[in-house]
Protein backbone atom coordinates (compact mmCIF):
# COMPACT_ATOMS: atom_id res chain seq x y z
CA UNK A 1 0.00 0.00 0.00
CA UNK A 2 1.44 3.37 -0.96
CA UNK A 3 0.97 7.00 0.38
CA UNK A 4 -1.92 7.66 -1.71
CA UNK A 5 -3.71 4.23 -0.43
CA UNK A 6 -3.12 5.58 3.10
CA UNK A 7 -4.84 8.86 2.41
CA UNK A 8 -7.60 6.77 1.00
CA UNK A 9 -7.64 4.22 3.28
CA UNK A 10 -7.07 6.10 7.05
CA UNK A 11 -8.84 3.28 9.02
CA UNK A 12 -6.39 1.10 7.66
CA UNK A 13 -5.73 -2.03 10.46
CA UNK A 14 -2.44 -1.98 9.76
CA UNK A 15 -2.14 2.12 11.28
CA UNK A 16 -3.73 0.71 15.05
CA UNK A 17 -0.53 -0.34 16.99
CA UNK A 18 1.87 1.30 18.91
CA UNK A 19 4.19 -0.41 16.06
CA UNK A 20 2.22 0.93 12.82
CA UNK A 21 4.19 3.06 10.46
CA UNK A 22 2.94 6.28 11.19
CA UNK A 23 3.32 5.51 15.42
CA UNK A 24 7.48 5.39 14.14
CA UNK A 25 7.55 9.03 15.19
CA UNK A 26 5.68 8.02 18.30
CA UNK A 27 8.23 5.23 19.26
CA UNK A 28 11.26 7.71 18.65
CA UNK A 29 9.60 10.80 21.08
CA UNK A 30 8.92 7.93 23.57
CA UNK A 31 12.65 6.87 23.34
CA UNK A 32 13.96 10.29 23.67
CA UNK A 33 11.44 11.60 26.17
CA UNK A 34 12.47 7.93 28.41
CA UNK A 35 15.91 8.86 28.02
CA UNK A 36 16.17 12.59 28.89
CA UNK A 37 13.16 12.43 31.76
CA UNK A 38 15.09 10.06 33.05
CA UNK A 39 18.59 11.64 33.60
CA UNK A 40 16.47 14.64 34.98
CA UNK A 41 15.00 12.29 37.72
CA UNK A 42 17.77 10.51 37.96
CA UNK A 43 19.41 13.13 38.93
CA UNK A 44 16.74 13.91 41.21
CA UNK A 45 16.27 10.97 43.15
CA UNK A 46 20.02 11.34 44.41
CA UNK A 47 18.44 13.73 47.05
CA UNK A 48 16.95 11.16 49.29
CA UNK A 49 20.08 9.23 48.94
CA UNK A 50 22.39 12.44 49.71
CA UNK A 51 19.86 13.24 52.82
CA UNK A 52 20.57 9.46 53.75
CA UNK A 53 24.05 9.66 53.30
CA UNK A 54 24.51 13.17 54.78
CA UNK A 55 21.43 12.98 58.13
CA UNK A 56 20.75 9.16 58.30
CA UNK A 57 17.58 8.62 59.57
CA UNK A 58 15.92 10.60 62.70
CA UNK A 59 13.45 12.71 63.64
CA UNK A 60 14.54 15.65 61.72
CA UNK A 61 14.62 13.20 58.57
CA UNK A 62 11.09 12.17 59.83
CA UNK A 63 9.78 16.05 59.46
CA UNK A 64 11.50 16.79 56.25
CA UNK A 65 9.79 13.59 54.07
CA UNK A 66 6.84 14.29 55.96
CA UNK A 67 6.79 17.85 55.10
CA UNK A 68 7.91 17.45 51.89
CA UNK A 69 5.22 14.81 50.90
CA UNK A 70 2.40 17.14 52.59
CA UNK A 71 3.54 19.71 50.10
CA UNK A 72 3.63 17.59 47.36
CA UNK A 73 0.11 15.80 48.51
CA UNK A 74 -1.21 19.36 48.01
CA UNK A 75 0.33 20.36 44.84
CA UNK A 76 -0.47 16.71 43.37
CA UNK A 77 -4.49 17.69 43.93
CA UNK A 78 -4.57 20.33 40.74
CA UNK A 79 -0.68 19.89 39.42
CA UNK A 80 -0.99 16.68 37.09
CA UNK A 81 -4.73 17.16 36.23
CA UNK A 82 -3.95 20.36 34.53
CA UNK A 83 -1.15 18.75 32.87
CA UNK A 84 -2.98 15.80 31.92
CA UNK A 85 -6.42 17.66 30.59
CA UNK A 86 -4.85 20.46 28.85
CA UNK A 87 -3.66 17.91 26.17
CA UNK A 88 -6.54 16.56 24.58
CA UNK A 89 -8.95 19.96 25.34
CA UNK A 90 -5.47 21.51 23.13
CA UNK A 91 -5.97 19.21 20.32
CA UNK A 92 -9.80 19.83 20.27
CA UNK A 93 -9.09 23.74 20.30
CA UNK A 94 -6.65 23.51 17.71
CA UNK A 95 -8.40 20.76 15.56
CA UNK A 96 -11.46 22.97 15.48
CA UNK A 97 -9.14 26.13 14.98
CA UNK A 98 -10.42 27.83 18.31
CA UNK A 99 -8.39 30.24 20.14
CA UNK A 100 -4.91 29.02 22.66
CA UNK A 101 -2.83 31.49 23.77
CA UNK A 102 -6.21 33.66 25.56
CA UNK A 103 -7.55 30.71 26.72
CA UNK A 104 -3.97 29.14 28.29
CA UNK A 105 -3.53 32.36 30.21
CA UNK A 106 -6.98 32.19 31.99
CA UNK A 107 -6.46 28.79 32.75
CA UNK A 108 -2.58 29.84 34.43
CA UNK A 109 -4.73 32.32 36.54
CA UNK A 110 -7.24 30.03 37.44
CA UNK A 111 -4.84 27.61 38.63
CA UNK A 112 -3.26 30.01 40.59
CA UNK A 113 -6.26 31.26 42.80
CA UNK A 114 -6.94 27.42 42.95
CA UNK A 115 -3.52 26.71 44.73
CA UNK A 116 -3.83 29.55 46.35
CA UNK A 117 -7.17 28.94 48.38
CA UNK A 118 -4.97 25.34 48.87
CA UNK A 119 -2.20 26.28 50.72
CA UNK A 120 -4.05 29.17 52.65
CA UNK A 121 -6.30 26.21 53.74
CA UNK A 122 -3.52 23.65 54.62
CA UNK A 123 -1.10 26.15 56.26
CA UNK A 124 -4.40 26.62 58.82
CA UNK A 125 -5.15 23.24 59.41
CA UNK A 126 -1.39 22.10 59.75
CA UNK A 127 -0.92 22.00 63.51
CA UNK A 128 -3.66 20.92 64.59
CA UNK A 129 -3.69 18.24 62.05
CA UNK A 130 -0.37 17.29 63.08
CA UNK A 131 -1.29 17.05 67.21
CA UNK A 132 -4.31 14.72 66.35
CA UNK A 133 -2.95 12.59 63.50
CA UNK A 134 0.59 11.97 64.17
CA UNK A 135 2.68 10.74 66.76
CA UNK A 136 5.42 13.55 66.54
CA UNK A 137 6.41 15.25 69.76
CA UNK A 138 6.10 19.03 69.88
CA UNK A 139 9.92 19.95 68.77
CA UNK A 140 9.97 17.78 65.38
CA UNK A 141 5.99 19.15 64.89
CA UNK A 142 7.58 22.57 65.06
CA UNK A 143 10.60 22.04 62.55
CA UNK A 144 8.08 20.19 60.25
CA UNK A 145 5.74 23.31 60.60
CA UNK A 146 8.85 25.56 59.32
CA UNK A 147 9.90 23.42 56.46
CA UNK A 148 6.37 23.49 55.20
CA UNK A 149 6.51 27.11 54.86
CA UNK A 150 9.91 27.11 53.19
CA UNK A 151 9.09 24.48 50.47
CA UNK A 152 5.21 25.58 49.66
CA UNK A 153 6.25 27.88 46.53
CA UNK A 154 6.58 24.57 45.51
CA UNK A 155 2.93 23.99 45.19
CA UNK A 156 2.20 27.48 42.78
CA UNK A 157 5.80 26.08 40.81
CA UNK A 158 4.64 22.82 40.52
CA UNK A 159 1.33 23.74 38.94
CA UNK A 160 2.33 26.30 36.88
CA UNK A 161 5.11 23.89 35.34
CA UNK A 162 3.08 20.95 34.82
CA UNK A 163 0.05 23.42 33.12
CA UNK A 164 2.74 24.75 30.44
CA UNK A 165 4.42 21.18 30.02
CA UNK A 166 0.48 19.99 29.13
CA UNK A 167 0.45 22.34 26.77
CA UNK A 168 3.80 22.06 24.99
CA UNK A 169 2.79 17.88 25.20
CA UNK A 170 -0.21 18.88 23.14
CA UNK A 171 1.40 20.03 20.09
CA UNK A 172 3.88 17.45 19.99
CA UNK A 173 7.05 19.46 21.65
CA UNK A 174 8.25 16.66 24.10
CA UNK A 175 11.99 17.21 24.45
CA UNK A 176 11.46 21.39 26.17
CA UNK A 177 9.61 19.96 29.09
CA UNK A 178 12.09 17.25 29.47
CA UNK A 179 15.07 19.29 29.12
CA UNK A 180 13.70 21.58 32.06
CA UNK A 181 13.29 18.51 34.36
CA UNK A 182 16.69 17.80 34.02
CA UNK A 183 17.85 21.35 34.84
CA UNK A 184 15.41 21.50 37.64
CA UNK A 185 17.30 18.28 39.25
CA UNK A 186 21.03 19.70 38.78
CA UNK A 187 19.69 23.05 40.62
CA UNK A 188 18.17 21.07 42.90
CA UNK A 189 21.22 19.01 43.99
CA UNK A 190 23.51 21.60 43.59
CA UNK A 191 21.48 24.20 45.88
CA UNK A 192 21.21 21.64 48.63
CA UNK A 193 24.82 20.69 48.11
CA UNK A 194 25.98 24.16 48.61
CA UNK A 195 24.15 24.98 51.25
CA UNK A 196 24.02 22.04 53.52
CA UNK A 197 26.41 23.21 55.65
CA UNK A 198 25.36 26.53 56.42
CA UNK A 199 21.08 25.84 55.90
CA UNK A 200 21.62 22.51 57.46
CA UNK A 201 18.49 20.38 56.80
CA UNK A 202 16.65 23.55 55.39
CA UNK A 203 18.79 23.46 52.49
CA UNK A 204 16.73 20.35 50.99
CA UNK A 205 13.26 22.92 50.92
CA UNK A 206 15.92 25.77 49.36
CA UNK A 207 17.01 23.40 46.87
CA UNK A 208 13.83 22.01 46.08
CA UNK A 209 12.15 25.51 45.15
CA UNK A 210 15.43 26.85 43.43
CA UNK A 211 14.97 23.76 41.32
CA UNK A 212 11.38 24.69 40.38
CA UNK A 213 12.03 27.89 39.77
CA UNK A 214 14.55 27.54 36.38
CA UNK A 215 11.72 24.57 35.31
CA UNK A 216 9.21 27.23 35.54
CA UNK A 217 10.83 29.92 33.94
CA UNK A 218 11.94 27.08 30.59
CA UNK A 219 8.55 25.90 30.04
CA UNK A 220 7.00 29.40 30.24
CA UNK A 221 9.48 30.83 27.61
CA UNK A 222 9.08 27.89 25.67
CA UNK A 223 5.25 28.36 25.26
CA UNK A 224 5.34 31.92 24.96
CA UNK A 225 7.47 31.48 22.03
CA UNK A 226 5.16 28.68 20.43
CA UNK A 227 2.33 30.86 20.79
CA UNK A 228 0.22 28.62 23.75
CA UNK A 229 0.23 31.84 26.15
CA UNK A 230 0.88 35.79 26.03
CA UNK A 231 1.34 37.06 29.72
CA UNK A 232 1.11 40.63 28.29
CA UNK A 233 -2.35 40.28 27.38
CA UNK A 234 -5.37 40.14 30.12
CA UNK A 235 -7.78 37.20 28.88
CA UNK A 236 -10.76 36.82 27.23
CA UNK A 237 -14.21 35.03 28.67
CA UNK A 238 -13.82 31.49 26.77
CA UNK A 239 -16.89 29.64 26.84
CA UNK A 240 -14.87 26.50 26.71
CA UNK A 241 -13.12 27.41 29.96
CA UNK A 242 -16.43 26.16 32.21
CA UNK A 243 -16.33 22.65 30.44
CA UNK A 244 -12.58 22.52 30.62
CA UNK A 245 -12.74 23.76 34.80
CA UNK A 246 -15.97 20.91 34.95
CA UNK A 247 -13.79 18.51 34.32
CA UNK A 248 -10.84 19.57 36.51
CA UNK A 249 -12.99 19.64 39.27
CA UNK A 250 -14.30 16.08 38.75
CA UNK A 251 -10.50 14.43 38.34
CA UNK A 252 -9.62 17.07 41.03
CA UNK A 253 -11.65 15.03 43.32
CA UNK A 254 -10.63 11.82 41.90
CA UNK A 255 -6.81 13.67 42.53
CA UNK A 256 -7.56 13.99 45.81
CA UNK A 257 -8.84 10.96 46.82
CA UNK A 258 -5.38 9.23 45.06
CA UNK A 259 -2.81 11.11 46.95
CA UNK A 260 -4.38 10.81 49.89
CA UNK A 261 -2.95 7.25 50.12
CA UNK A 262 0.42 7.92 50.13
CA UNK A 263 0.06 10.59 53.02
CA UNK A 264 -2.51 7.53 54.72
CA UNK A 265 0.75 5.70 54.71
CA UNK A 266 2.79 8.08 55.89
CA UNK A 267 0.44 8.89 58.44
CA UNK A 268 -0.36 4.99 59.49
CA UNK A 269 3.82 4.55 59.40
CA UNK A 270 4.36 7.04 62.44
CA UNK A 271 2.05 4.72 64.68
CA UNK A 272 5.34 2.08 64.03
CA UNK A 273 8.88 2.97 65.73
CA UNK A 274 10.83 5.82 65.05
CA UNK A 275 12.48 5.95 61.84
CA UNK A 276 9.28 4.19 60.46
CA UNK A 277 7.80 7.25 58.00
CA UNK A 278 11.75 7.29 56.56
CA UNK A 279 12.16 3.82 55.71
CA UNK A 280 8.48 4.23 54.10
CA UNK A 281 10.10 7.10 52.07
CA UNK A 282 13.20 5.35 50.88
CA UNK A 283 11.30 2.32 49.66
CA UNK A 284 9.00 4.78 47.80
CA UNK A 285 11.79 6.58 46.58
CA UNK A 286 13.32 3.39 45.13
CA UNK A 287 9.75 2.52 43.60
CA UNK A 288 9.45 5.57 41.92
CA UNK A 289 12.56 4.86 39.66
CA UNK A 290 11.51 2.48 37.54
CA UNK A 291 7.63 3.63 37.16
CA UNK A 292 9.09 7.39 36.62
CA UNK A 293 11.35 5.77 33.68
CA UNK A 294 8.88 3.68 31.88
CA UNK A 295 6.17 6.31 32.75
CA UNK A 296 7.95 9.55 31.44
CA UNK A 297 8.05 8.87 28.26
CA UNK A 298 5.12 6.38 27.74
CA UNK A 299 2.60 8.08 29.55
CA UNK A 300 3.46 11.66 28.08
CA UNK A 301 3.81 10.76 24.29
CA UNK A 302 0.61 8.51 24.08
CA UNK A 303 -1.76 10.58 25.81
CA UNK A 304 -1.02 13.30 23.43
CA UNK A 305 -1.32 10.71 20.49
CA UNK A 306 -4.19 8.90 21.67
CA UNK A 307 -6.09 12.08 22.22
CA UNK A 308 -5.05 13.09 18.27
CA UNK A 309 -6.63 9.79 17.04
CA UNK A 310 -9.95 10.13 19.35
CA UNK A 311 -10.39 12.91 17.12
CA UNK A 312 -10.77 10.64 14.08
CA UNK A 313 -10.94 7.09 14.48
CA UNK A 314 -14.45 4.78 15.10
CA UNK A 315 -14.79 3.36 19.15
CA UNK A 316 -13.57 -0.10 17.82
CA UNK A 317 -10.23 1.34 16.10
CA UNK A 318 -9.99 3.50 19.27
CA UNK A 319 -10.19 0.32 21.49
CA UNK A 320 -8.15 -1.42 19.52
CA UNK A 321 -5.20 0.68 19.49
CA UNK A 322 -5.11 1.90 23.66
CA UNK A 323 -5.19 -1.96 24.48
CA UNK A 324 -2.82 -3.01 21.85
CA UNK A 325 -0.36 -0.08 23.44
CA UNK A 326 -1.13 -1.47 27.28
CA UNK A 327 -0.68 -4.91 26.07
CA UNK A 328 3.17 -4.29 24.64
CA UNK A 329 3.60 -2.48 27.59
CA UNK A 330 2.62 -4.97 30.33
CA UNK A 331 4.40 -7.65 28.39
CA UNK A 332 7.58 -5.81 28.31
CA UNK A 333 7.76 -4.52 31.52
CA UNK A 334 7.42 -7.90 33.31
CA UNK A 335 11.21 -9.20 32.87
CA UNK A 336 12.05 -6.15 33.91
CA UNK A 337 10.53 -6.55 37.57
CA UNK A 338 12.16 -10.10 37.64
CA UNK A 339 15.58 -8.65 36.69
CA UNK A 340 14.83 -5.35 39.48
CA UNK A 341 14.29 -8.10 41.53
CA UNK A 342 17.44 -9.85 41.06
CA UNK A 343 20.08 -7.14 40.93
CA UNK A 344 18.07 -5.57 44.22
CA UNK A 345 20.86 -5.97 46.22
CA UNK A 346 23.46 -4.22 44.21
CA UNK A 347 21.14 -1.15 43.93
CA UNK A 348 20.82 -0.94 47.23
CA UNK A 349 24.56 -1.20 48.11
CA UNK A 350 25.20 1.49 45.33
CA UNK A 351 22.81 4.12 46.57
CA UNK A 352 23.74 3.85 50.67
CA UNK A 353 26.99 3.32 50.24
CA UNK A 354 27.83 6.21 52.04
CA UNK A 355 24.87 6.23 54.26
CA UNK A 356 25.28 6.33 58.20
CA UNK A 357 22.51 3.64 58.57
CA UNK A 358 22.77 0.14 59.90
CA UNK A 359 22.47 -3.43 58.37
CA UNK A 360 18.88 -3.79 59.87
CA UNK A 361 17.50 -0.30 58.41
CA UNK A 362 18.89 -1.27 55.17
CA UNK A 363 17.20 -4.85 55.10
CA UNK A 364 13.56 -2.42 56.20
CA UNK A 365 14.38 -1.08 53.43
CA UNK A 366 15.07 -3.58 50.56
CA UNK A 367 12.05 -5.60 51.61
CA UNK A 368 9.65 -2.77 51.85
CA UNK A 369 10.81 -1.77 48.15
CA UNK A 370 10.63 -5.27 46.72
CA UNK A 371 7.05 -5.66 48.08
CA UNK A 372 6.45 -1.98 46.18
CA UNK A 373 7.78 -3.53 43.18
CA UNK A 374 4.63 -6.67 43.12
CA UNK A 375 2.48 -3.32 41.70
CA UNK A 376 4.69 -2.03 39.08
CA UNK A 377 3.02 -3.71 36.23
CA UNK A 378 -0.47 -3.04 37.36
CA UNK A 379 0.68 0.67 38.50
CA UNK A 380 1.67 1.87 34.70
CA UNK A 381 -1.37 0.01 33.60
CA UNK A 382 -3.37 2.02 35.52
CA UNK A 383 -1.70 5.17 34.61
CA UNK A 384 -2.43 4.40 30.78
CA UNK A 385 -5.95 3.29 31.16
CA UNK A 386 -6.96 6.31 33.00
CA UNK A 387 -5.67 8.60 30.41
CA UNK A 388 -7.66 6.68 28.07
CA UNK A 389 -10.89 6.96 30.00
CA UNK A 390 -10.02 10.92 30.22
CA UNK A 391 -10.06 11.23 26.77
CA UNK A 392 -12.92 9.18 25.99
CA UNK A 393 -15.04 11.44 28.79
CA UNK A 394 -15.23 8.56 31.21
CA UNK A 395 -14.87 10.94 34.64
CA UNK A 396 -17.27 8.97 36.72
CA UNK A 397 -15.46 6.14 36.23
CA UNK A 398 -12.28 7.66 37.05
CA UNK A 399 -13.90 9.46 40.60
CA UNK A 400 -15.29 5.76 41.36
CA UNK A 401 -11.99 4.07 40.87
CA UNK A 402 -10.42 7.02 43.26
CA UNK A 403 -12.92 6.33 45.97
CA UNK A 404 -11.82 2.68 45.25
CA UNK A 405 -8.13 2.73 45.62
CA UNK A 406 -8.69 5.14 49.43
CA UNK A 407 -10.89 2.60 50.61
CA UNK A 408 -9.58 -0.84 49.67
CA UNK A 409 -5.65 1.28 50.83
CA UNK A 410 -7.22 1.82 54.76
CA UNK A 411 -8.48 -1.32 54.68
CA UNK A 412 -5.62 -3.53 53.57
CA UNK A 413 -3.27 -1.08 56.26
CA UNK A 414 -5.51 -1.96 58.57
CA UNK A 415 -5.02 -5.92 57.67
CA UNK A 416 -1.52 -6.22 56.94
CA UNK A 417 0.34 -2.70 58.88
CA UNK A 418 0.00 -4.64 62.30
CA UNK A 419 1.34 -7.99 61.36
CA UNK A 420 3.90 -6.36 58.78
CA UNK A 421 5.11 -3.20 59.84
CA UNK A 422 5.94 -0.82 56.67
CA UNK A 423 6.94 -4.10 54.28
CA UNK A 424 2.76 -4.27 55.00
CA UNK A 425 2.29 -0.49 54.04
CA UNK A 426 3.76 -2.02 50.78
CA UNK A 427 1.69 -4.65 49.91
CA UNK A 428 -1.41 -2.77 50.50
CA UNK A 429 -0.13 -0.62 47.55
CA UNK A 430 0.73 -3.05 44.80
CA UNK A 431 -2.46 -4.87 45.47
CA UNK A 432 -4.19 -1.41 45.45
CA UNK A 433 -2.57 -0.77 42.26
CA UNK A 434 -3.79 -4.40 40.93
CA UNK A 435 -7.81 -4.22 41.97
CA UNK A 436 -7.68 -0.47 40.43
CA UNK A 437 -6.05 -2.08 37.08
CA UNK A 438 -9.00 -4.74 37.11
CA UNK A 439 -11.64 -1.91 37.31
CA UNK A 440 -10.65 0.63 34.62
CA UNK A 441 -9.80 -2.77 32.37
CA UNK A 442 -13.84 -3.90 32.95
CA UNK A 443 -15.07 -0.27 32.66
CA UNK A 444 -12.99 0.52 29.09
CA UNK A 445 -14.13 -2.89 27.71
CA UNK A 446 -17.76 -2.93 28.61
CA UNK A 447 -18.76 1.06 28.58
CA UNK A 448 -19.94 2.22 25.29
CA UNK A 449 -17.66 5.44 24.32
CA UNK A 450 -19.53 7.90 22.81
CA UNK A 451 -18.28 9.51 19.20
CA UNK A 452 -19.04 12.94 18.70
CA UNK A 453 -20.25 12.93 15.29
CA UNK A 454 -18.85 16.50 14.33
CA UNK A 455 -14.79 15.22 15.48
CA UNK A 456 -12.50 15.39 12.35
CA UNK A 457 -15.29 15.14 9.55
CA UNK A 458 -12.76 14.48 7.04
CA UNK A 459 -11.46 11.25 8.76
CA UNK A 460 -7.70 12.91 8.80
CA UNK A 461 -4.85 11.06 10.46
CA UNK A 462 -4.02 11.43 13.99
CA UNK A 463 -1.21 13.43 13.30
CA UNK A 464 -2.96 15.71 10.41
CA UNK A 465 -5.77 16.23 12.90
CA UNK A 466 -3.35 17.96 15.09
CA UNK A 467 -0.88 19.82 12.55
CA UNK A 468 -2.62 21.11 9.58
CA UNK A 469 -5.80 22.84 11.29
CA UNK A 470 -4.78 26.94 11.80
CA UNK A 471 -5.18 28.13 14.98
CA UNK A 472 -7.24 31.16 15.32
CA UNK A 473 -5.08 33.78 17.67
CA UNK A 474 -5.58 37.77 18.69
Amino acid sequence: MNESDDQLHPRSPRRHGILSPSAGRAVRSIMTITVLSSIGKAIGFIVPFLVAAWYGVDKTTDAVFFAYGFVLTITWFIAPVFESVIVPALVERRSKGLEIRSFVLALFILASLIVGALSFTALGLLQPFLSTATAFDPETRQLLGTIVLEIIPLIFLITWSSLLTGCLNAINLFNLPAVALIARSVVTVAAIASLRHSAGIHAIAWGYVAGEMIRFLMVAVGAARNHLIVFTKPPAFDPGIRLFMTTVSIQTAGMILQELNPMIDKIMSSWLPSGSVSILHYAERLNLIPITFFSSGLVVVLLSRWSQAYRCESTAVFKTRVLRNTGLVAIGLIPVVILIWGVSPWIMQCLFRSSTMGAHELVRIRIAWLCYLLGLVPALIVQLLSRALLITGRLRVLLIGSCLMVLSNVGLNLVLMPAFGVPGLAVSTSLVSMILTLFYLVFFLRSPISIDPTRNPDHRSPDQALIRVPVADP
